[in-house]
């Protein structure tokens, strides 16, 4: 039996303090009164040849999207 936090999207267990990235590019951050939760925000793109890019296999916040223009 591990102490920790539960995460069930990796079925597993994470030490107090510890934390990991979701593969949706949220890092869950394990506390003992509770989880805290990290995501890249909201981001929008209205510039003309621009897009937003990100690296979804990088650990949060790498695998944040980023804006790259031609």
């Amino acid at each position: 039996h591990k102490e920790g936090c539960y995460i069930e999207d990796i079925n597993d267990v994470i030490p107090y303090g510890g934390n990991v990235t979701r593969g949706d590019c949220t890092q869950v951050v394990c506390g003992k009164e509770l989880l805290n939760y990290f995501s890249c925000g909201a981001q929008a793109n209205t510039i003309p040849n621009c897009k937003l890019v990100g690296d979804l296999s990088k650990p949060y916040p790498e695998c944040c999207p980023v804006l790259q223009c031609a």
